[in-house]
Order: structure tokens, then sequence, then C-alpha cells
């Protein structure tokens, strides 16, 4: 095997901690990234503003916003569902002009068949890097990085189906780009995106009210691959994650991380033991993390079946049976399995679902702070930060009922409301500050969170005829420890034990 093209940080990536690629410690895998100094749970490790590529998505609301031929977006920014904008810098002027004249010959010349691949993100993602190579618009040194990458071909090409794309897709390309490389050569290029591309994942901006805690927190905005992520390896328990600020690639840290740390990403954080080892097959790995040794912990055989299809049913919500939810939990802890085996999270999310479809407040919030307080802390592989955000914006949305008549929602009780005051500007401030942790505070969704709980803030306490004594966490003791004892009362309240002051703040 050939040298690797690079041993040491791009130019193109903006370091905001010490970092250098080295080999890496993990078995099996070739080179990785690591820590050259202490990094802090929340810190900016490194962010790339443009990426080697990125794809837009092929879903329909993606493509709408795209030229037809070369699928470049054209604007210069995407909305999400509440209509918020968020900025998207266009690539249109990057690789238009490469692009155009090749998809519309194979509109003209091709067969209905590759006609109906032209929205495939497979398709297009080899004719973008074809072209830009062939038109100069990629270095040599970054076609190298490229090239270097790992294929994971030997375990893709086992699969019938990818067989038939990658096949499908190479002839195509090969036609329209009028490429040198071999058929072969271009289907190890789409192993190659297969194996190490990232989701560009847009955060959802979702305002006064969510609730709905299986409501998924981002859109998917299409791939990015770069290679300096590429390099990072795959653990159960990873200590970074990636997120995407419009096309921006941005890599923050999951937990505290030491100096000589190598630096790792979560490839598939599924909770399903059985479900991420096949899906970490696809590239190429057998995981032996600490997670991964002790195997699945979790229900098997008929058990497991009756677990999942409850935990997934397309039932009507209203059809949902009660009692077989609570049984399936209390069945779960008969067999020694705690809150964070799989698929006890989901459970709980139906049931939530279940009792609020029936307008049962008081029921649905102690679900709720039972699913941030115990179940969530505990789930393995941990779950990603923003599903967390999406069940703490459910518990804040409890808190703040709407106006009359506009759900079917009852009241809280006396003892619960009594509470409101001490602890929903602190919820609200904490899901500002919990965004700005998982996202960075210069991100779109942190301001928009942040700036939302500025502008809500001043309105609820005149709501409350200035009842309302509220002080964030780092400026008052006295308040810290009012705001402890309220919490807890609140969760005593829902008929779960007290914490301490860390676990709830």
């Amino acid at each position: 095997m050939s040298s690797p093209p690079f041993t040491s940080i791009p130019d193109r990536a903006t370091c905001q901690a010490s970092i250098k690629v080295g080999l890496s410690s993990i078995k099996g895998a070739g080179r990785g990234v690591f820590a050259l100094e202490d990094i802090p749970a929340g810190g900016p490790i490194f962010s790339i503003q443009e990426p080697l590529l990125n794809i837009v998505d092929d879903d329909v609301q993606s493509l709408s916003h795209t030229c037809d031929n070369c699928f470049a977006a054209q604007v210069d920014e995407l909305w999400t569902v509440d209509n918020t904008s968020i900025e998207f810098k266009p690539s249109w002027s990057h690789h238009h002009r490469y692009e155009c004249k090749t998809y519309q010959e194979i509109i003209n010349n091709a067969d209905p068949a590759a006609i109906s691949m032209l929205t495939k993100l497979h398709l297009r993602s080899i004719i973008r890097i074809l072209e830009l190579h062939k038109h100069h618009q990629i270095s040599e040194e970054q076609w190298a990085e490229f090239l270097f990458l790992s294929t994971g071909r030997r375990s893709k090409m086992k699969k019938p189906d990818f067989v038939s794309l990658a096949n499908a897709v190479a002839k195509i390309a090969k036609s329209f780009t009028m490429t040198e490389l071999s058929l072969n050569k271009i289907i190890d290029l789409l192993c190659i995106f297969h194996n190490n591309q990232l989701v560009i994942g847009l955060p959802l901006l979702r305002g006064e009210r969510s609730y709905d805690p299986k409501k998924y927190s981002v859109i998917s905005g299409g791939i990015i691959l770069d290679p300096l992520a590429a390099m990072m390896n795959h653990s159960c328990s990873a200590n970074t994650r990636w997120y995407s600020n419009g096309k921006e690639l941005r890599i923050r840290a999951r937990m505290d991380i030491k100096i000589g740390d190598e630096l790792t990403i979560c490839y598939d954080p599924t909770e399903d033991y059985t479900l991420r080892r096949s899906h970490l097959k696809d590239y190429g790995i057998n995981c032996d993390c600490p997670i991964c040794h002790f195997g699945d912990t979790g229900p098997t055989g008929p058990f497991r079946r009756k677990m999942l299809h409850l935990a997934h049913s397309n039932l009507k919500r209203k059809t949902l049976d009660m009692e077989d939810l609570e049984i399936a939990i209390e069945d779960m802890r008969q067999h020694q399995m705690g809150y964070g085996i799989y698929p006890m999270r989901d459970i709980h999310q139906q049931a939530y679902l279940a009792y609020f479809s029936k307008g049962k407040t008081s029921e649905c919030l102690k679900l709720a702070l039972k699913i941030y307080y115990q179940v969530e802390p505990v789930i393995k592989p941990p779950i990603y930060e923003d599903y967390r955000l999406c069940t703490l914006y459910t518990i804040i949305s409890l808190l703040n009922p709407p106006p009359p008549g506009t759900t079917n929602l009852d009241e809280l009780p006396l003892v619960v409301l009594m509470l409101i005051p001490n602890i929903f500007l602190y919820l609200r401030d904490k899901l500002a500050r919990d965004t700005e942790k998982c996202y960075g505070a210069d991100s779109i969704v942190a301001k928009f969170e942040r700036n939302f709980f500025v502008q809500a803030s001043d309105p609820l306490k005149e709501d409350m005829s200035g009842s309302l004594k509220y002080s964030p966490l780092d400026k008052s003791v006295e308040g810290r420890k009012e705001l402890v004892k309220s919490m807890n009362e609140l969760l005593e309240w829902a008929g779960m034990d007290s914490l301490n002051e860390k676990d709830l703040t």
C-alpha cells in the first residue's frame, strides 16, 4: 500500500484545539486523529468551512432548491418546517458550469433507466468528484487524499443490491464524464462515498412548543465528505460528534478528552445492539469496544419480538393499550434489564404518546421527566445530545400550557403549577445552554434558542405578576439551592428519587 497522502492537519481545517494525525490505537484501523491538549466536554475541536464535497440530498424538498441539471443549490438559504431561515452557502459558483453539460447529455441521450437515476445521490456524488477533478477544481493532493480513504469494498460487494447499484452508477458515470478510470475504479469511488460520508443534519428551530419526544431534531440536507473527518475512527462511546452549520462541518467534544486520546465518532449510534453490529459490518468493522464486548444485553427471542412490536407499533396512538406498555416496562425490569437497555426508551416514548392522545398532561409530564432524568442518562451507546434536547423541549412545553381550547390537554395539578415559577425559566435557559454546548454558541440554532429565551422571559414574568424569581445558575448560590429543592419536589411528584445538583444541572 502506498504511503498516506498527508500526515498532518490540512490547511482547510480550522482547529480550535491542538490535534494531530497519527497511527490509530484501535485494532484494525489505520490512521487516526489525536488530541494534543485536554479538551473539555462541549468544546470545539475543528471545523471545515469548505469540505471536499457537499452533496445535496435527493429527496423532493432538497431538490426543489437545486438546478435541474447539476443539482447545485440555487438559493442562499433553506427553510425549516417553521419557516425560519437557515443560511446555506450556495455551491452554484463552485461546480455549476462543470456539471450542467454532463447532465444535459444524460437527459438527451440516456435510456429511461438512466434518467430515473438522475436524482440519486450516488450518481451525483460520483459525477461531482470526477468532473471537479477533470476541471482542476480540486487539487491533486485532495484527489490523493480522497483515493486513499477506505473503500470497505469487500463487505459491500457481498450485497447483491449494492452490486447492481454500483454497476449501474459506474456505467452511467463513465459514459457521460468520459473518464479514463475503469468501471472497477469507479465502483471503488462509490464505495469510498458509502464508507466515509457524513450526513448534513440541519437542526430544526422549534420555537415555543414541541410535544413529541420522538420528533426528529434535524432534517437531512445531504452529505459531507472530507478526508480529515473520514480519518476519525469509530467508537460506540465516541468522545466527539459532528454536526453541520449550513455546509460547514464542525467537530465538538462529547465528553472531557485528555491529551493523547484518539478522537472518535460513532458511525451508528443505534441503541439496538443487533442492528448496530449489522450496520458496522457495512464499514468492515467488527467492533470490540467495552459496550460491544458484553454482547446483546437486551431482550432476545420471542420476548424481543414482543418488545419491539410495542416499541415501534404503527397503531394509532389512541388504540395503544396502556396496560400492555406498562407491563412491558415492568417485564424488562423483572428480567434485570435497566432503563438504559434497548428498547426501554422507545417503550416509554410510546407510553407518553398514548397518554398525550388522551390529553393526560400529568402522566405525559411524569413520563417525560422519567425519560430525561432516569432513562436517557444510562443508555449505551450514549444517545446524541440533540435527542436529549427533544426530550427537554417536551418537558418545557408541558410546563408552558397553551391557551385554553387550543389542545385537548388537561390542566396540571396545583402542586406542579406552584413549582413552575421556580423552574420554568431555568429549564428554558438550560435548553439554550445545552444547545450552545451541542452545536456551538455561534451556530444558527443556538443563537435562535438564546434569542427566543431572552424574548420569552420578560412577558412570562409579567404574566405571573412579578412572582417569578429567576437567577441564572452561575449567578446565585441561593438560587441554585432553591432550584434543586423545587426540581426534586417535581421529581418526587413524578414518583422519582431526588437528584443532586450536578445531575439536575
